[in-house]
């Protein structure tokens, strides 16, 4: 278990960190309680399963950490997984830039309805894992 805290906690911060450069140099503001709760609520829930997969199923967890197009073996699913990722940092960053221009105001119920998604996605997750 001992051995499980510290890269659990490190992966959690290096989240943090990616998840905020992406977040808040376009926001120009760290005032963005949206970006400061999907990065809690994300990284949460990731590294709740990454610690139970480390006490439960330590050769899931190792194959899980190889991700994006590098970990992939076919051309075609390298191409998709750099489309997946490219996207998805445009989304963050896209939503980032909605914030700081108010393009589109997002009623707070929207966003903690969004985070409880993102939960309940990482549950689904959990128990994909527990019925292998």
């Amino acid at each position: 278990m001992k051995n499980l805290i510290i890269p659990a906690i490190r992966a959690f911060f290096i989240g943090v960190i990616v998840f905020g450069a992406l977040l808040f140099p376009p926001a120009w503001t760290f005032n963005y309680w949206q970006a400061w709760v999907f990065i809690l609520v994300f990284m949460g829930s990731a590294s709740a399963i990454g610690i139970y997969l480390g006490l439960k199923d330590p050769e899931l967890l190792e194959r899980r950490k190889k991700i994006g197009p590098a970990a992939e073996q076919n051309i075609a699913q390298k191409i998709i997984m750099s489309i997946a990722l490219g996207s998805w940092v445009i989304l963050l960053v896209f939503c980032s830039l909605d914030h700081r221009f108010a393009w589109s105001p997002v009623p707070v119920l929207v966003a903690w309805i969004g985070n409880i998604l993102i939960v309940l996605g990482f549950l689904i997750d959990f128990f994909c894992i527990q019925s292998k």
